[in-house]
């Protein structure tokens, strides 16, 4: 197999969302098929039964490929140009986790939609929870591992020695406490009469306490012995059992209360059945209910099986978090990343820095679309601002006139009564690269004008994407196109700021833009 672009033959390094020919040379059509659906490039190669050439092109996606023995880097050239595909992911993802940290979450969210529908709910981060659960359990990969961490707690399951009573003949009987006694004394169940060759028995201490019948005396023929067992009762296996419990009541509550539509029923049960499934396990019968949940135990944060299922209990709960944490794992796999999501999440994160600075509080809610797709939203805020992750502009909300929109990021002034909206749309990708200049997409401009349109209080629309060129067309002056900030006057139209990871002046140019923005909301309304 032999990569070309145009005439050349490509070495190990390709660039993403440029096409090259593939030669597959001597390989037979299954051969190649084989090769095409092992390497997961089967959205990624037009290629027609017969032929020996084939075409490839990787969009939105950057790391490696693993095609006919060979490694290939699949990298971008839009951004941080001399590393690899993988490097590249790596650097966006780790500025993502370094501002996070400053993140004060809150689970309290106010309305999410569902089936097109805005309804609200007592406990919005519902359908996180249950998107994080379906993905666990109906993903073949995560559900094999979980699988796995079952097998590993049954097998070196945590235990403790407890005791117990048991009634055993008297001869055998070596661990006798006062319970024992106690035991003795209440019950004449077990005991024999004293018969006249064991009245020997009169001279031990013991015969003041035993029991007599019409003067004859009766001694304990079996005594409960105090005895120790191993037991798998412990608080560890109770969360175990505790976990699945609560995603087979937490997915089965949300179905029958129709917080999820019927045409997710599928899913439903199989998730159920998995559950139960493992419930039924011999092993958890002797397991009790927990009461208290054991986040200290050391079983629990580090012993392998324990530590990945009380992980998933933690993840499951933290919604916008856990996408953070999505990206993490990403990025540790070697195998192809989508960079176009990361960039768009990357994006939120530095508009809502410029804006807001360092110390943010942040809010969340999920979306079930139409589709049945899960997605989340998110809100970053002080006292004035708000700045949304996806937020849902919809007629039923009154937000927009005709259609349901949905922007990456739009930002909210809230002054004196009045809502001021300025709206960010993430694009990875440039119209046009010449030399190390690239503009925005005609049509991603076009959609601005849908949202100011459409959108109510918003004022801007802007395309952020990785290229070179600022453009702002102002409503109130058609005669010239803005391609300075400081030569904006008034803030209503849309546009394209360049936003490339790694580019100070890029950053610098955002920070100047917000402080203009700032200014004119102030002085204006």
């Amino acid at each position: 197999m032999i990569i070309y672009c145009g005439k050349k033959e490509v070495g190990d390094e390709i660039i993403e969302n440029k096409t090259y020919l593939v030669d597959f040379e001597d390989a037979s059509p299954s051969q190649i098929r084989d090769e095409i659906s092992r390497a997961k490039l089967s959205e990624f190669i037009l290629w027609h039964e017969g032929n020996k050439i084939g075409d490839l092109k990787i969009t939105n996606y950057i790391g490696n490929i693993y095609f006919f023995g060979k490694t290939i880097n699949v990298k971008s050239n839009k951004f941080l140009k001399e590393d690899t595909g993988y490097t590249q992911f790596k650097t966006i993802l780790d500025e993502i986790v370094f501002f996070s940290k400053n993140i004060i979450y809150s689970h309290s969210s106010p309305s999410f939609v569902v089936r097109n529908k805005d309804q609200e709910d007592n406990e919005p981060n519902n359908l996180l929870v249950f998107n994080y659960l379906k993905n666990l359990i109906l993903n073949e990969n995560l559900r094999i591992k979980l699988e796995s961490n079952i097998r590993d707690i049954i097998k070196y399951s945590s235990f403790k020695y407890t005791y117990i009573y048991k009634k055993e003949n008297l001869e055998r009987c070596k661990n006798i406490d006062e319970k024992s006694f106690n035991l003795i004394t209440s019950k004449m169940s077990d005991y024999v009469l004293i018969d006249d060759n064991s009245d020997h028995i009169f001279n031990f201490p013991i015969a003041n306490f035993l029991p007599k019948k019409d003067g004859r005396m009766f001694y304990p023929n079996k005594i409960w012995n105090k005895t120790y067992e191993l037991s798998y009762d412990t608080p560890e296996n109770r969360f175990i059992k505790y976990f699945f419990e609560f995603v087979y009541s937490k997915v089965h509550l949300l179905f029958v209360s129709k917080v999820l539509p019927e045409s997710l029923e599928n899913e439903v049960d199989e998730i159920i059945r998995f559950c139960r499934k493992i419930l039924n396990k011999g092993f958890f019968r002797s397991i009790g209910v927990m009461k208290i949940l054991p986040t200290q135990s050391k079983t629990l944060l580090n012993k392998q099986g324990y530590k990945d299922i009380f992980a998933h209990y933690r993840n499951c709960r933290l919604g916008i978090q856990y996408l953070i944490q999505e990206f993490e794992i990403n990025s540790m796999s070697i195998n192809l990343k989508k960079i176009s999501d990361l960039y768009e999440y990357w994006v939120f994160i530095n508009i809502a820095k410029a804006f807001l600075g360092e110390d943010l509080f942040m809010e969340q809610t999920a979306k079930l679309s139409h589709d049945n797709n899960i997605s989340y939203s998110t809100c970053l805020k002080n006292d004035t601002i708000s700045i949304y992750y996806n937020l849902t502009e919809s007629k039923s909300r009154n937000t927009s006139y005709s259609l349901t929109f949905r922007p990456d990021v739009t930002v909210v002034y809230n002054i004196n009564g009045q809502k001021v909206k300025i709206i960010f749309d993430a694009k990875y990708r440039i119209d046009k690269i010449i030399v190390d200049s690239g503009s925005a997409k005609n049509e991603d401009i076009y959609k601005m004008h849908a949202y100011v349109d459409a959108i109510k209080d918003a004022h801007v629309a802007l395309v952020v994407y990785p290229g070179t060129e600022f453009v702002f067309y102002e409503k109130e002056d058609t005669s010239t196109t803005k391609s300075e900030i400081e030569d904006i006057e008034m803030f209503r139209g849309v546009g394209a700021i360049p936003l490339t990871p790694g580019d100070k002046e890029q950053y610098k140019q955002l920070e100047e833009l917000v402080a203009k923005l700032n200014k004119y909301v102030e002085t204006t309304y």
